[in-house]
């Protein structure tokens, strides 16, 4: 079961959102927290650098600082928006789109549907991969307009996604049943910028998370969390 997540906390190591501490969430992304503001901390990590020779090991301490309460049941999909200054993330168990300027501001918006993942728009607004399919949304109006439906024969949702170098949205597909019935039934997709939508494995697995494209943007990496 899923802790509830009361607070966000930066950190400087990995590259994913999760809740190692009891009580809250930890955003472990080097730019995302650079970009956060550069607290210093409460919690302590600590990692270790292996040295140029192969042999010698240095240790070094980081620290994280929550800077927002947030009460999040289940806080992921941290997105940084550089013309906003702002950083974005869903509480997905909760349905709300979350906004939070370091030092300034924060709001937060009821969703219409779970949502996985989220992507901006040049024009404004985002992309969202709702559980009925991706639709544009407006955070401000609330309005919602469907792009195109999302595996709608089988028992499954969008979950994490990004952008990939050419401006196409890669989303994975989570098995609404996994822990039970362990089956491959989701699909890696692509939203093209002409919006066709085609899947780009010729495979299946259960739950897609960690997507991430390479600096060249001509290999993509992802996991599948139960395996």
């Amino acid at each position: 079961p899923s802790l509830p997540l009361v607070g966000l906390l930066l950190a400087f190591a990995g590259t994913s959102l999760a809740s190692n501490t009891p009580g809250h969430v930890v955003l472990s992304s080097p730019f995302a927290a650079r970009k956060a503001c550069g607290v210093l901390p409460v919690a302590e990590r600590a990692m270790a650098l292996r040295g140029g020779d192969g042999d010698k090991v240095e240790t070094k301490t980081l620290t994280a600082e929550q800077v927002l309460q947030c009460d999040n049941l289940l806080g992921e999909a941290p997105m940084w928006n550089e013309k906003e200054g702002a950083l974005y993330w869903l509480d997905i168990n909760g349905q709300w789109l979350w906004k939070y300027v370091p030092g300034s501001h924060k709001e937060s918006h009821k969703l219409p549907e779970v949502a996985g993942s989220f992507a901006f728009r040049e024009s404004g607004g985002l992309l969202m991969g709702f559980v009925s399919g991706l639709c544009w949304y407006d955070p401000k109006s609330g309005k919602t307009e469907k792009v195109v439906d999302f595996e709608p024969e089988l028992n499954t949702r969008p979950n994490d996604a990004k952008c990939d170098r050419q401006g196409n949205f890669v989303i994975g597909s989570y098995n609404k049943n996994h822990r039970e019935d362990k089956l491959n039934i989701g699909g890696l997709w692509r939203l093209n910028q002409d919006l066709s939508f085609e899947e780009i494995l010729d495979y299946r697995f259960r739950c897609s998370n960690t997507i991430a494209f390479t600096e060249a943007g001509d290999e993509v990496y992802f996991c599948d969390t139960p395996t």
